[in-house]
């Protein structure tokens, strides 16, 4: 099987692992073969190319999400937060 790999997200997410053998949530993809549309439903087990959909749409969510500063909250003008009280 493959790896999804995005440089921004750290080590890559292996789809071998049971993580992916059951639909997570909701997964609305296309059967490869039929072109048919098909919704999994949360802890429908998955064919081998939804378990690679479901992997890589987890790995370009991390990679949004790496994006987003995680420190930087907004503050009010005038004022900085003060450590230790």
């Amino acid at each position: 099987m493959s790896e999804a790999k995005h440089p921004e997200s750290g080590p890559a997410l292996s789809i071998n692992t049971n993580r992916y053998r059951f639909a997570l949530d909701y997964l609305h993809a296309t059967n490869p073969e039929t072109r048919a549309e098909v919704v999994f439903v949360p802890g429908e087990a998955l064919p081998d190319w939804a378990m690679a959909e479901q992997a890589k749409r987890e790995s370009d969510t991390l990679a949004e999400l790496n994006l987003l500063p995680l420190d930087e909250a907004p503050q009010s003008e005038g004022k900085r937060p003060v450590k230790g009280r």
